[in-house]
């Protein structure tokens, strides 16, 4: 299963992934962090380099993408 998160500002997206990793164990749901990535969209979004975010205190890997338009800044996919 796949889940992708959409956020504009870092701290929301972190926000999310720890409710996300607060609902899942309260369901006994997995994520798989070694499959799950965070994408950077648009030139002006600020390095993947200068934010790490984590699920259970797992660094996720960043990807940084110029190649789509969106209006969002960043996206999570996560794998379930």
């Amino acid at each position: 299963m796949h889940l992708t998160m959409q956020a504009k500002y870092n701290l929301v997206m972190q926000t999310m992934l720890n409710k996300l990793r607060t609902y899942a164990e309260k369901r006994g749901l997995t994520v798989n962090t070694a499959k799950s990535e965070v994408v950077h969209f648009n030139s002006k979004s600020v390095s993947p380099l200068q934010n790490s975010f984590t699920y259970y205190q797992i660094k996720l890997r960043s990807l940084q993408s110029t190649r789509f338009s969106t209006s969002t800044d960043m996206a999570a996919q996560l794998r379930c």
